[in-house]
């Protein structure tokens, strides 16, 4: 035989609500901002972000595609080349 012994998970209030909810138009807009300025921020701490985020990754996938294409002895760059030269300066 099954009995519940514990509590609810949750708990619901019901009553009038406070405010009209925004429409599905001014959500939408509001997404749409906060989307395009995240996607404008350049880093947050150590993180790159939106665009520059993107761009560096392709960097770094066409970087790949180089040193694939390329054995190392041949490539007048590399990724740790890269690193090394970000440490120097």
């Amino acid at each position: 035989m099954f009995v519940e012994t514990e509590w609810p998970l949750g708990v619901s209030v019901l009553g009038a609500p406070k405010d009209t909810p925004p429409s599905r138009r001014c959500c939408a807009t509001a997404a749409l901002s906060l989307a395009a300025q995240l996607a404008r921020t350049p880093a947050v701490e150590a993180y790159a972000c939106g665009f520059a985020a993107w761009a560096r990754e392709v960097w770094h996938a066409q970087a790949a595609r180089l040193a694939r294409a390329f054995p190392l002895e041949h490539q007048a760059f590399s990724i740790v080349g890269e690193a090394s030269a970000l440490a120097a300066a």
